[in-house]
């Protein structure tokens, strides 16, 4: 069980970078985005930070949806999260 966690917590190491390099990204081409309609204004950074957040929080929660709807299965004992 040791080792299956901490290949789990590799995956998860994974997809946390890959959250943060998709929230930059998304952040950047939203700014180029909104800077077409709002132009030089506080409003094109406050959205664009919005909008990328909504959408890397929503990736965030489809891709780890066993984790959000846990239902009890798989207890982990107190050893094992020592370990």
């Amino acid at each position: 069980h040791a080792c299956t966690g901490k290949v789990e917590q590799v995956d998860k190491g994974k997809i946390y970078s890959f959250c943060n390099v998709l929230l930059k990204l998304l952040e950047f081409l939203f700014i180029l985005f909104l800077y077409k309609k709002y132009g030089d204004n506080y409003k094109t950074l406050i959205l664009a930070i919005l909008y990328s957040l909504t959408v890397v929080t929503l990736f965030s929660i489809i891709k780890e949806r066993e984790f959000w709807f846990f239902r009890g299965e798989g207890r982990i004992s107190k050893k094992e999260i020592l370990e």
